[in-house]
Parts: C-alpha cells; structure tokens; sequence
C-alpha cells in the first residue's frame, strides 16, 4: 500500500467514525424523545390510575349509602307489620323507641306531639316516664318550643 491509500483509508475510517458518533447522537435524541414520551405517558396512566380508584370509592359509597336505606327501609317495614297487631297506644309508642334506638342510638329522647286544634300544651312521649319532667321543663320553661318552632 502506498502512502496516497493509506491517507485515503485512514479518511475513510475517520469519517466513518464521525458518522456512527453522528448515529449515536441522533439515536440517544430519539431515545431521548422516546423517554420524554414514556414519562408523559407514565403521568397520565398514574392520573387514570388515581381517576379509577376516586371511582370505585365512589361508587363504593353509593353503594354503601343504598344498602344502609334498603336496611332502613326493611327495619321500616318490619316496624309497621309490628304495629298493625298492637292492640293498645303504649304499646306502639315502646314499639317506635325501641325502633328508634335501633336506627339512632340516643341516650336521651321524646316526642312532643300538639295537635293543631288542641288548646292544651300537647303531649311528650317517652320511653323512660322518669325523665318526663326533665323534657317539660325544657320544652316549657326554657321557652325552647318556640325556638325548635322556628326550625
């Protein structure tokens, strides 16, 4: 080989060299691109992600909502085949606390009842007696009918 080609595959090489340097720059921008795609992608699957689960818990609690008003409206029923078979109002008003007391547990309660065309102060029911004159002196003294009349 003479000198003129071996100066001439030595170009050869250079420039070759250059060209897969040149290849391999425009490849890791490529990949680049790709990875800045994927990470995109990551994001939006990882939104998604969070988007489903929002969902179900969602839809969880609708469910939970309905099976708590298909239980209520069970006991509710069950509630009103009891009274049908009572025979006197005592019976019916431990029948409605104790039907309360299962649905919302209280430690104290009372139902006020007036009628409208009655002229007397209308009626407390309880299901403890012993606490009715507690349930009197707030309703009456306290002057707290007229305010839970305003409710």
């Amino acid at each position: 080989m003479n000198h003129r080609e071996t100066k001439m595959t030595n170009r050869l090489n250079i420039t070759h060299y250059f060209e897969n340097i040149l290849n391999s720059i425009k490849n890791m921008e490529q990949n680049a691109h790709i990875f800045s795609q994927l990470h995109t992608l990551a994001e939006e699957l990882s939104q998604l992600e969070q988007y489903v689960k929002e969902s179900f818990e969602t839809l969880d609690n609708h469910f939970q909502a309905y099976i708590k008003q298909i239980n209520l409206l069970s006991g509710l029923i069950e509630f009103q085949r009891k009274v049908i078979h009572f025979k006197t109002p005592e019976e019916v008003q431990a029948a409605v606390f104790e039907y309360l007391k299962e649905y919302v547990p209280y430690n104290h309660a009372f139902i006020f009842l007036k009628f409208s065309g009655d002229n007397d102060k209308g009626r407390i029911l309880t299901d403890t007696p012993v606490n009715e004159p507690i349930y009197q002196k707030f309703l009456f003294q306290t002057n707290s009918l007229k305010k839970l009349r305003s409710f």
